[in-house]
C-alpha cells in the first residue's frame, strides 16, 4: 500500500519522486488505455479505431479522438443508441492502472532509496 507520509518523511523532495513516477507511468498508461479503447471502438470502417490517440501533458494523460462522430458513438443520439468505447476502456483498465502506478512507485522509490 502506498504511504504518502512515509514518502514525505524520507524525501524532502517528494514532488520530484512523483514527477519521476509520472514520467514512467503516464506513457505506459496512455498506450494501454489507447489499445483498450481501440479494441472496444466500433469498427465498421476502422476510421474511429485508427484515430484514437493518447497525449501526455504535465501530470495527465488524455486518450481520445478527433473523429467528428466519436461523441455520437460514445453517447448516442435521439436516433441512435450509444456504443461507448472510451469510458468502458477506462473502467476495464482501472485496476490494472492502479497496479501499474503502484509498481512504478515501488521501482522509482527503490532507485531513489530511503
Amino acid at each position: 500500500m502506498l504511504d504518502i507520509k512515509l514518502v514525505r518523511k524520507r524525501h524532502a523532495s517528494y514532488p520530484d519522486i512523483f514527477k519521476a513516477i509520472n514520467k514512467n507511468f503516464l506513457p505506459k498508461a496512455g498506450v494501454d488505455l489507447q489499445g483498450e479503447a481501440v479494441r472496444l471502438a466500433p469498427w465498421k470502417t476502422r476510421r474511429l479505431q485508427n484515430d484514437i490517440k493518447f497525449k501526455v501533458s504535465g501530470d495527465k494523460v488524455r486518450v481520445g479522438t478527433n473523429v467528428e462522430y466519436a461523441a455520437y458513438q460514445e453517447y448516442g443520439t435521439y436516433k441512435m443508441a450509444a456504443h461507448p468505447f472510451l469510458r468502458p476502456a477506462l473502467d476495464n483498465m482501472r485496476r490494472y492502472l492502479v497496479a501499474l502506478w503502484a509498481d512504478t512507485y515501488e521501482k522509482v522509490f527503490r532507485i531513489l532509496g530511503p
